[in-house]
């Protein structure tokens, strides 16, 4: 699976949508690459930052990038 990851952040929300697009952006991901984001946005909730109301520090403060396995599928979710 992994390794736990300490990032100094406590991610809550009403709208799970947005908790794991903040979530996704918090691990270097980005969640306009994770079809299930994808077919959620919109409907379910928003994914784009400017449509997430965002209090505390700002992800740029505390992304810290996860490892990701080296497999074409998951390397395509890296943002940027």
């Amino acid at each position: 699976m992994g390794e736990a990851k300490p990032v100094g952040a406590l991610v809550v929300g009403r709208n799970p949508v947005a908790v794991d697009a903040v979530c996704g952006r918090l691990m270097g991901l980005s969640p306009q690459r994770m079809a299930y984001l994808r077919g959620a946005s919109g409907r379910l909730g928003p994914i784009l930052e400017h449509n997430i109301e965002q209090r505390g520090e700002p992800i740029a403060a505390l992304r810290t990038n996860f490892a990701i396995l080296d497999a074409p599928h998951l390397t395509r979710l890296r943002d940027g």
